[in-house]
């Protein structure tokens, strides 16, 4: 066999072995870019999920009426049933419609500079009493919404959520919690135009 042969035969062994090596590190990159793009991902989801389950959350419900026969003497407690403070919470409450016999009125909303609270630690409460309607008569109709503003400690987003109740007389009074969705563009702008009147509930 010539030297040129040899050397050709050469060439190609090496052309086919860098192939080779090449066919086998391509997968390898493959795979470590989808491992990358994996744990990137698995990452971010687990951030997502942390700030979810940190994120302040609130929840509010009625007690014993301070006096059994005044329905709106009843106190709501609010807290914070979160992980995470809550800075600048403001409480209304906005009586959606009230009916005392022949009597009725709508819309009439409820603050107090002494609802607010700077910083609501977790697991604490404000209590409020919305007495929107005095008198010992239970109301035919009395369908009320409370109302939190509040940030995330640290974080520049007021949120604001609502909680509905509407009365029912049986052997007691109850407040009754109900989807708020129906009354929310209503009860938005009371508060607007409440907060615009009295600066100082802001």
């Amino acid at each position: 066999m010539s030297k040129r042969s040899r050397s050709r035969k050469g060439r190609v062994r090496r052309i086919e072995a860098r192939s080779a090596e090449s066919s086998e590190k391509r997968p390898l990159g493959l795979k470590a870019r989808s491992s990358l793009a994996l744990g990137v991902a698995g990452l971010v989801i687990g951030l997502v999920v942390g700030l979810i389950e940190l994120w302040p959350r609130l929840s509010t419900s009625p007690g014993a009426p301070v006096e059994r026969s005044q329905p709106f003497s009843v106190p709501f407690q609010i807290t914070n049933t979160g992980y995470w403070p809550i800075a600048r919470l403001r409480v209304f409450c906005d009586a959606v419609r009230v009916r005392v016999g022949t009597s009725e009125f709508t819309r009439s909303v409820l603050g107090r500079s002494d609802w607010n609270v700077d910083v609501l630690e977790p697991n604490e409460s404000r209590t409020v009493e919305c007495r929107v309607v005095g008198g010992t008569r239970p109301p035919d109709v009395a369908d009320l919404v409370i109302v939190a503003k509040y940030r995330p400690e640290g974080i520049p987003v007021t949120r604001t959520r609502m909680f509905r109740f509407v009365g029912r007389f049986g052997e007691t009074w109850q407040w009754l919690e109900q989807p708020s969705g129906e009354v929310e563009t209503l009860v938005r702008e009371d508060i607007e135009s409440f907060e615009h009147q009295f600066p100082e509930s802001r």
